[in-house]
């Protein structure tokens, strides 16, 4: 059933708990929002969910559902490590965010330790 999946998957996902919105493709502006788990709706296997802000009420999937609230890119700590494994000597990659260098493909040299 797919109650016992989520449980399994997404165990996070309970009525009564916090989770925050991620991932919606067809509502992107919710993403990052916080909701309350009110209960399984059975008939579509989605999630009733009331949004914190405006107390609407949405069914969402258990994998829309964040454990924790995300944190927006541009947010991320500078300390933060970086997923960067497939970066390495020799790759090439887009360049974006840096001066002079709007949306060039460049060749990666060296990768410093602070993965700049």
């Amino acid at each position: 059933s797919g109650e016992m999946a989520d449980g399994l998957l997404y165990p996070w996902v309970k009525p009564g708990a916090n989770s925050w919105i991620q991932g919606l493709q067809a509502k992107p502006e919710l993403n990052g929002e916080e909701v309350k788990i009110l209960s399984l709706d059975r008939t579509s296997g989605r999630w009733l969910c009331k949004r914190t802000a405006s107390g609407q009420e949405l069914k969402l999937k258990a994998a829309s559902l964040a454990e924790v609230e995300p944190v927006a890119q541009d947010e991320a700590a500078p300390s933060e490590p970086r997923e960067v494994e497939w970066l390495r000597r020799g790759v090439h990659a887009v360049a974006f965010g840096r001066e002079g260098l709007p949306d060039d493909i460049v060749r990666v040299l060296s990768v410093g330790a602070d993965g700049v």
